[in-house]
């Protein structure tokens, strides 16, 4: 018996369906990141809340989910996605607190870039 092509007549979605399919393109982002602790206080003291815990060498990465806790450790300098060796971080100051410390290997605000306010509506 010979193929025969079925073709269904294709309806416009529904705004559901355009939410849902918005979602799923917006998921392209990587399930990971690799990150380095910013200093050795950080990498004894530091985990992911998923468990995740520093290796016993601060010159090795490991693998975080990609999630607001990895951003806003990445946000405040106590840990870097750019490696152990960058150079960039200063030296450990033994004298200040650990939050003084991840203070002190945060970006600099004239390393950020702009940010711009929301357009007023009118």
């Amino acid at each position: 018996m010979p193929e025969m092509k079925v073709e269904t007549p294709t309806r416009p979605l529904s705004p559901s369906a355009v939410r849902l399919k918005i979602i799923a393109d917006a998921r392209t982002r990587p399930a990971t990141v690799k990150v380095w602790a910013a200093s050795e206080d950080m990498r004894r003291l530091l985990r992911h809340p998923g468990g995740a815990r520093f290796r016993t060498d601060i010159g090795q990465a490991v693998e975080w989910p990609n999630d607001s806790f990895t951003h806003r450790r990445i946000a405040d300098g106590s840990v870097s996605t750019e490696g152990a060796s960058s150079g960039k971080r200063p030296a450990d100051d033994p004298k200040l607190s650990l939050r003084e410390r991840a203070r002190a290997h945060a970006a600099r605000p004239d390393a950020r870039p702009e940010s711009k306010p929301a357009a007023a509506k009118s």
